[in-house]
């Protein structure tokens, strides 16, 4: 996981972000993108957990727990994971400005 994010260009993207106050939120949060769903999780799909769909259950099993570990890694660097407001299949790391 460590591997897959950089998360000090995160962390550098997200300071430059907090001196703009349009790029925080009502909630006083900054969102840096980390990617599509497509291209990160392990399935490569964008799926509601609780409908059928065109994911197989080890599918599943394989992205419930690679985004266990990405929101842990995240939270150790001080960030949580969140789908884009607009877009679900948009991953985000999201940090409140006023953090260091």
């Amino acid at each position: 996981m460590e591997n897959q994010f950089n998360w000090e260009a995160i962390r550098s993207e997200f300071e430059s972000l907090k001196s703009d106050p349009e790029m925080i939120d009502e909630e006083g949060c900054i969102w840096v993108e980390l990617g599509r769903v497509f291209d990160i999780m392990p399935s490569s799909k964008y799926y509601m957990p609780y409908a059928r769909s065109n994911v197989t259950v080890k599918e599943a099993e394989e992205d419930t727990e690679f985004l266990e570990v990405l929101e842990a890694e995240a939270n150790n660097h001080g960030f949580t994971v969140r789908n884009g407001e607009d877009d679900p299949c948009d991953m985000f790391a999201v940090k409140l400005a006023e953090s260091n």
